[in-house]
């Protein structure tokens, strides 16, 4: 994805008010996308431990704590552009980002 993107491996891209690298960045329009594509959280979340295992041919089984923030970023980012998260649905939009010290799910 972040090559379709054409993300750099030198350059940080600030988006909103944080700074990702290529990688994080590419993690996030991913999770913009599938939520546009109405996928759920829990989906997306999923999918992108799925994905590092076929990326990286079983020898990683979960994506690292920063690289499933910043696609849970990317999903909530999707469901505020689109007025998700207003009113009383607001818990439904915020996430806590992974605690990169505990095991995977």
């Amino acid at each position: 994805f972040k090559e379709k993107l054409g993300l750099k491996a030198d350059v940080l891209y600030k988006i909103g008010d944080t700074y990702y690298n290529n990688n994080e960045a590419g993690n996030y329009y991913w999770g913009y996308a599938l939520a546009k594509m109405n996928f759920s959280e829990a989906d997306v979340y999923n999918l992108a431990n799925v994905g590092t295992q076929i990326l990286s041919k079983g020898k990683r089984s979960f994506d690292e704590p920063w690289e499933l923030d910043a696609v849970l970023d990317g999903w909530n980012q999707y469901q505020k552009d689109q007025g998700a998260c207003e009113g009383s649905n607001t818990s439904d939009c915020d996430h806590t980002n992974v605690d990169m010290y505990s095991k995977p799910k």
